[in-house]
Parts: structure tokens; C-alpha cells; sequence
């Protein structure tokens, strides 16, 4: 029997295969490092997450677990999203983000949560291994060398209580150094990490001020061990593990708030506050920006941030609609609304979102607000005291259902003699 070549299917078959080469060979050069999202920080405070990627590492197979002793090869879901979330929320509060690392591969690869002979089986995995916690390492040296000493936590999911946080320290071992330098208050009483996260409403083991061991499956695993004041050096290191309600999608944002206003007061409590060759007395103050990025924002506002991150002393929060109906602007210098649809921008605020940004701007002495088009029918589209809220720059608010668009450039300046950043004038037009 003969076959008739089909001339027609033979570039269908050429291109088939190139395009499995190039995905063949893209998947071959990811290197180590784009396995691993390391986010560098301006805290004290490490913020990992070795257990909630989900990608494959090139050349690996799962791993079998053979002479493992608790062999655990699923992911603990969403809690790389948790401490990206976490991470959003301590800077919203604070106004500079901690250092960030998370493994971005499934732990059926890689368990990075333990010590190297135990941690993978394939010798392809040992420079993603090797990646991951060297950047855990510059992180601790970082925050060493600028604060003296800090915090690192290791974000974990845990199944036994679906409401609970479990503390993992080896009974204080990973935080030796902080019971040394401040007592067991800060380890087991109501100022301690857990005695805050208990004021937030929140359900630890162990409970607050109890000298019971912890829990055993919960008590630290290799990366506090590692890295923790335990091993030598002035970083403390807490594994917190979370229940599976607690790591919910719907329940993420709030459970990443709650978490952080522990961390922050707790920080203020026990964490240095200055760098340690930090100036003083400087009059080179940071002004800090919130930029609503939220439903509405247009394109340009991704233009806006890149700006925005060339300056030396700005520091920008990315304000979603639920921060600005809950306080996110009380210590912010500047609001920025930017252009898109102000339909959808103030719809999305909801009458609480646009009040908060109109009443705060008229009544703080502190902030003030720019808005571009359609950011400014956003937020002052019916306020009564639009004609007197201190925003520059914006087209005039008279006509609430059509308004002009307008641009104008800004002169952002320091008022170092109030000691708080000024009123911001536009520049004359050309």
C-alpha cells in the first residue's frame, strides 16, 4: 500500500514541532532563581513561604519519600498568597514593605522546609534548593547589618483546626535571642506576637501566657532552625502555621490584616525603628503617596508608579477601594486618584470609599489629594464641600454628569518647616 503525502499538513506538522522545541527549551533554561520570588525590604521583619508554589521544576520528578520521617509532599495552599497579601498589608501600615521569599515551586518537587538530605531526591532540585535559602540568608545578613537585629516569619498551612494558629519556635529555641533581650513576655504574654494575635481576635496555640509545650507536628521545622536565633546571630524566627479557614481566598485579606496589625505593634514594641547608621536628625523627610489602583484605574496608572519609584525620598502605597473605606489614609501625605473610569472608580469606593477620601482631604491638615479626570468625578461627584476640598490640579467640579479633562504637571515639595509635606502647586501652563 502506498501513502500520498498531504502537502498541506507538512507546515502544520513543521510548526507543531518548533513550537514544542521553544516550549521545550524555555521550560529547560528557567533558572533556579525564577523558581523563587525573593522581594527585597525596608523592615526588619522576613516574611517566607516555603510550602504554597505550584510549578513544576525542569528535569525533576515527585519526590517518593523513601527514609522520610513525615513525609509531606502537598502544597499548603495559598499561603503564597497570604504572604504576598501580608507583605501589601505591613506596608499599607508602615509605609515600606518587609523582605519577601517564596518559593514559587510545588513541594512534590522540593520540600525546602527541610535540611538538604531530605529535601529533594533528584540532584537537578539542589540549586533551587540552594536558591531559595540563599535568599533567606541575604535577607537575615540585610537586616543584621542595617537594623542589629529583627524578625522572620515562615508562613505554613496546617489541617488539625481549621481556626487556629499554631507557633512553631522549638519551645523558644528559634527565639533566644529575643526572650534574652526582652523575657518571656515577649515570647508567651499579651505584648508577645501571639498575645497580639489574640487582640485581633484570632485563635493560637499555644495560648497566651501558657508554658505547655508546643505542638509537635507545629514547633519549627528546618527553616526556623536554620535561620533563627537559635543557630547563632539576632534574628528571631516564629513558623506560623495557619488553619485551612484562616488560608480561604475569600478569607486572605482580612486574615493578612489582622496579621499585620500584630506585626506592627508587636514591631514597635521589640524591633529596631531606625536603621542603624541612619541619620538622626535629617531634613530629607519621606512623603508618602497612596495610588488608588483598584476597579477603574486606568492603564496610565501603572505609568504613575514608574514615575513615581524614581524618587529617592516617596514612598507609595497601592491603595485598593476596601484600604481607603477602612483608614488607609489617615497617614498618608498625598492621595492620587488617576485617570480611567470615574464610573467605576466610585462605584467600587461605595459611598463610605468616596466619603473617606473627600472628608479626610478637606479636613486633615496633613493630606492633601490630585486627582486626573476622571479620579476627581470619582470621589467629589456630589460632596458638599467639593468647592473648598484642597485638591489641585483637577478640572473644576462644577459639571458633576461632564467635565473636561485637564492636565497638568505637579511640583511635589517638602514643608520641612511644618514638618509634614506641603501643599503640592501645579506648574504654570505652557
Amino acid at each position: 500500500m502506498m501513502f500520498r503525502s498531504n502537502s498541506n499538513a507538512q507546515p502544520l506538522l513543521l510548526w507543531f514541532c518548533n513550537l514544542s522545541i521553544l516550549f521545550v527549551s524555555n521550560l529547560a533554561a528557567q533558572s533556579p532563581s525564577q523558581l523563587v520570588t525573593v522581594q527585597q525590604g525596608d523592615l526588619p521583619i522576613i516574611l517566607t513561604a516555603p510550602h504554597g508554589g505550584s510549578e513544576s521544576i525542569p528535569n525533576v520528578p515527585p519526590r517518593q519519600g523513601k527514609g522520610v520521617s513525615m513525609f509531606k509532599s502537598t502544597a499548603d495552599a495559598n499561603t503564597d498568597k497570604l504572604t504576598n497579601k501580608l507583605a501589601d498589608a505591613i506596608e499599607m501600615k508602615l509605609g515600606k514593605r518587609p523582605y519577601v521569599v517564596i518559593a514559587r515551586f510545588h513541594r512534590k518537587f522540593l520540600d525546602a522546609n527541610r535540611r538538604e538530605r531530605d529535601a529533594y531526591e533528584s540532584e537537578e532540585a539542589a540549586a533551587v534548593y540552594a536558591a531559595y535559602h540563599q535568599a533567606i540568608v541575604d535577607s537575615r545578613n540585610a537586616v543584621i547589618q542595617r537594623w542589629g537585629h529583627g524578625l522572620l516569619l515562615d508562613i505554613h498551612g496546617q489541617a488539625a483546626e481549621a481556626k487556629t494558629i499554631f507557633r512553631g519556635t522549638q519551645n523558644g529555641k528559634t527565639t533566644s535571642h529575643l526572650i534574652a533581650r526582652f523575657g518571656t513576655e515577649a515570647q508567651l504574654g499579651d505584648s508577645s506576637l501571639w498575645g497580639l494575635l489574640v487582640k485581633q481576635k484570632l485563635d493560637v496555640f499555644p495560648p497566651v501566657g501558657s508554658t505547655n509545650t508546643e505542638h509537635r507536628d507545629y514547633d519549627g521545622g528546618y527553616t526556623v532552625i536554620a535561620h533563627g536565633s537559635g543557630s547563632g546571630g539576632t534574628v528571631d524566627a516564629i513558623q506560623l502555621e495557619l488553619g485551612q479557614d484562616l488560608r480561604a481566598i475569600k478569607a486572605i485579606r482580612q486574615t493578612a490584616n489582622s496579621l499585620a496589625d500584630a506585626i506592627v505593634e508587636f514591631s514597635a514594641q521589640y524591633l529596631p525603628q531606625t536603621e542603624q547608621n541612619e541619620p538622626t536628625n535629617t531634613n530629607k523627610d519621606v512623603v508618602r503617596i497612596g495610588v488608588y489602583v483598584d476597579k477603574g484605574a486606568g492603564p496610565s496608572v501603572n505609568n504613575l508608579l514608574a514615575v513615581l519609584s524614581k524618587f529617592e525620598h516617596v514612598s507609595v502605597v497601592k491603595l485598593k477601594a476596601e484600604d481607603i473605606q477602612t483608614g488607609g489614609l489617615s497617614k498618608l501625605d498625598l492621595l492620587m486618584q488617576p485617570g480611567g473610569s470615574g464610573g467605576n472608580q466610585g462605584r467600587h469606593l461605595g459611598e463610605n470609599g468616596r466619603d473617606a477620601s473627600a472628608t479626610t482631604s478637606h479636613s486633615s491638615a496633613r493630606l492633601r489629594a490630585v486627582a486626573c479626570s476622571a479620579g476627581i468625578q470619582a470621589v467629589m461627584a456630589g460632596h458638599p464641600e467639593r468647592k473648598t476640598w484642597p485638591m489641585v490640579g483637577a478640572p473644576r467640579p462644577a459639571r458633576l454628569r461632564r467635565w473636561s479633562r485637564a492636565c497638568s504637571r505637579f511640583r511635589i515639595r517638602q514643608d520641612r518647616a511644618r514638618g509634614r509635606a506641603a501643599p503640592w502647586a501645579p506648574f504654570p501652563r505652557r
